[in-house]
């Protein structure tokens, strides 16, 4: 979604963070741009339990534009589920859509790639790969089990997308 909107001209890799999400703030990072998020050099922690902290998709966004950085932008490459989910909120500001119904427009529908979503339906799930196995032995399939993506409602840059075996 990143590069397509790179593509058209509407989003800057070196532009900084905060001209797209202007609620991503505190110390330095005024100097995060895209490119940093997408390298994951934006000095962001690799994780936050936002599922515990957050109450709704809204909350979740907030505390995650909200977390302090832990390093200057550029000094390291950690890989931060945060600076995904901020991503997340760059598409949706800039396409004014959720990124399921954008990439599903955008990518899957041309792509010709039916089986490919975000919340995929009950039907679809014995087609789905598991992905994990729960703590009382249930199996997991076409349910994001990353508890942040769950918390915004199964919809993230990071986690949540599902492919199924096509129909034959």
């Amino acid at each position: 979604a990143c590069l397509m909107l790179v593509n058209e001209g509407k989003l800057d890799l070196d532009a900084p963070v905060q001209r797209y999400v202007p609620a991503f703030r505190g110390s330095g990072k005024e100097r995060v741009t895209i490119r940093h998020l997408l390298t994951h050099s934006s000095g962001l922690p690799a994780w936050r339990p936002l599922y515990i902290e957050a109450t709704t998709r809204a909350t979740a966004f907030a505390l995650a534009d909200t977390t302090a950085l832990l390093r200057q932008a550029g000094d390291a490459f950690v890989y931060s589920d945060i600076g995904a989910i901020v991503l997340t909120q760059v598409v949706e500001a800039i396409t004014s859509e959720r990124l399921d119904g954008y990439l599903d427009r955008r990518v899957f529908q041309p792509l010709r790639m039916p089986s490919t979503r975000f919340l995929p339906p009950p039907a679809w799930r014995d087609r789905i790969a598991p992905t994990e196995r729960s703590q009382d032995g249930t199996i997991i399939r076409g349910t994001v089990h990353d508890e942040n993506a769950w918390k915004l409602g199964g919809v993230s840059g990071h986690a949540g997308l599902f492919s199924t075996a096509p129909d034959l």
